[in-house]
């Protein structure tokens, strides 16, 4: 079975104080994907920032027709 594989974390962007937005890149059959995802902060010690299903997933090529998309919503 293919296994992801992380490449890079570009940051986030808060939605409250136990939940962010985080923009990550992975690799996965040989093909990079950008992934913005909802986190959310555990209760309990040690806090980790874990995923949920909330988010999206789309190909590294697709990119730059994403963001004239969002342009357009500003």
């Amino acid at each position: 079975m293919a296994e992801v594989k992380p490449l890079e974390n570009y940051g986030f962007v808060e939605k409250n104080k136990d939940t962010r937005f985080i923009l990550t890149t992975s690799e996965w059959r040989g093909n990079t994907y950008v992934d913005l995802r909802e986190y959310y902060q555990t209760p309990d010690e040690p806090r980790e920032w874990l995923p949920t299903k909330k988010g999206v997933r789309f190909k590294k090529s697709m990119l730059t027709d994403i963001i004239s998309l969002l342009e357009k919503a500003k």
